[in-house]
């Protein structure tokens, strides 16, 4: 798949160019990584936590979550590839995450390409025409 920095924005990167690097990051990854769901007491200390739909103790989650926070998942532009530093926690390695987020990015590219060829093929059409009209 031939990727490019509109499509990488498009399905939530923000591109970053630094002297000779030239990446786009991708910032939320808890709602990239998408298997871990929690609801929080007003204090914002987890009150429920489930992972793939399954209890999980809230030690757990928030080991997913500080792992995910202060992890870094980005495409290099000049490699043309993503690459991930995201820290181990009790549940995963930052490996495992990683990989996850590269998938669900890669299907979110994947969707977004079909809808772009979609919306080429088949461009909207508006419903009224000024031909013609004269603007004053």
């Amino acid at each position: 798949m031939n990727i490019s920095i509109d499509d990488l924005v498009a399905v939530g990167g923000n591109e970053w160019i630094n002297g000779t690097r030239h990446r786009v990051y991708f910032n939320d990854l808890p709602e990239l990584f998408g298997r871990l769901s929690c609801s929080y007491y007003g204090t914002g200390n987890i009150r429920h936590a489930t992972l793939d739909r399954k209890e999980i103790s809230n030690t757990s989650a928030r080991g997913i979550m500080y792992s995910l926070s202060e992890g870094k998942v980005w495409f290099d532009v000049a490699l043309g590839q993503f690459s991930y530093r995201i820290p181990n926690c009790s549940r995963y390695n930052g490996d495992t995450m990683g990989d996850a987020i590269v998938v669900e990015i890669s299907k979110r590219l994947a969707e977004h390409a079909k809808v772009t060829a979609a919306t080429i093929a088949h461009p909207i059409q508006p419903t009224n025409s000024l031909d013609g009209a004269i603007c004053v």
